[in-house]
């Protein structure tokens, strides 16, 4: 299982594990987040952590502070590796990857999304052939092939 160990300034002293068992991870000061790290600079909401298919991809959510990897802020999603260094304010995170880190795949389609896939399928034939329709009696109005007007009367 991947895991985070979390320090001010020695991975060595002081430090907590925090293993990552859930697919998505919320860290901030607020109490209602899955990680909750009590130190300045800190925001409420600060950062979150989610695996996708196995990687687990970081993202600062617009903390005053930003966050860091490796000394480098990050703007975007980010993909973490093994022992990638995350700066939170004055806080670190070491993050360590199981190779062997379960993978949450996509849910399988429940009958009520098969069922709408179905419907839309049904509703844009019916309009591609009631289109065609449309489109040959107008032309067969246009090139006199037919006479339109009985078929209104």
């Amino acid at each position: 299982m991947s895991e985070l160990i979390i320090y001010e300034n020695s991975p060595t002293e002081h430090a907590v594990i925090f293993e990552l068992t859930t697919p998505r991870i919320l860290i901030g000061s607020s109490p209602d987040n899955e990680l909750v790290l009590e130190a300045e600079n800190i925001a409420l909401a600060h950062a979150s952590l989610e695996n996708r298919y196995g990687d687990w991809i970081l993202q600062d959510l617009g903390s005053s502070q930003g966050t860091k990897v490796n000394g480098e802020v990050v703007h975007t999603p980010h993909q973490l590796a093994h022992h990638d260094i995350i700066e939170l304010g004055q806080i670190k995170l070491k993050f360590q990857a199981d190779g062997l880190a379960e993978t949450i795949p996509p849910p399988p389609p429940t009958e009520e999304v098969k069922g709408r896939v179905w419907l839309a399928t049904v509703a844009v034939a019916t309009v591609a052939v009631i289109s065609i329709i449309l489109l040959f009696l107008a032309l067969a109005h246009y090139f006199h092939w037919l006479d339109i007007s009985a078929l209104f009367l």
